[in-house]
């Protein structure tokens, strides 16, 4: 709830992001690199000022104020959004979107909408 407080980013779209990029692992680390809980790349982790990408709160916080950035970015245009979040932010729009971000777009999307289902805010 804090990250979702400080960021703005609904509490829901954060879990839905955690449950379909580290399944809750704390330590999960991406063969491309990616770390934590939001599994932020380390350029990312350093705009974010994540410096322990392992502890949970950090990791959280950081990574929905990266997640917030892209949801300004792309005018809260939620699939581009996800896909510029799993693709890149500077290929979404230019490239077209590989099988697997396409998937994580639509999984991440239904988690959302049925988290928010699930707790009333719609």
């Amino acid at each position: 709830m804090q990250a979702a407080r400080q960021s703005g980013v609904p509490f829901e779209l954060i879990k839905a992001v955690i449950e379909a990029e580290s399944g809750y692992e704390v330590y999960a680390v991406s063969p491309r690199g990616a770390q934590g809980l939001m599994q932020l790349m380390p350029a990312v982790m350093h705009d974010v000022g994540v410096s322990h990408p392992f502890n949970a709160t950090e990791n959280i916080v950081g990574g929905s104020l990266y997640l917030r950035s892209l949801l300004d970015r792309f005018s809260w245009n939620l699939p581009v959004t996800l896909a510029a979040w799993n693709f890149g932010p500077n290929r979404v729009l230019t490239e077209p979107w590989p099988a697997e971000t396409t998937a994580f777009v639509r999984t991440t999307t239904a988690r959302y909408h049925a988290l928010k289902e699930r707790c009333g805010t719609r």
